[in-house]
């Protein structure tokens, strides 16, 4: 099974989904179909790719 590359991102929201204001920047973490946003108050949020724009990379946390 293929491990899963997750990517610590920020990104800015694009189109308005569960609450979360356009053109907010927030956190996220990258995935294969998309990211999950990782700041509150909207943490665990999915967002699709045409939801977000990507704005750069983070320094991976050491967890």
């Amino acid at each position: 099974m293929k491990k899963q590359r997750t990517l610590n991102i920020r990104v800015r929201i694009l189109k308005e989904s569960s609450g979360l204001p356009v053109g907010a920047v927030v956190n996220a973490r990258s995935t294969d179909f998309g990211c999950i946003i990782t700041s509150s108050p909207y943490e665990k949020t999915l967002l699709n790719k045409s939801q977000y724009k990507f704005l750069r990379t983070l320094p991976n946390e050491i967890s």
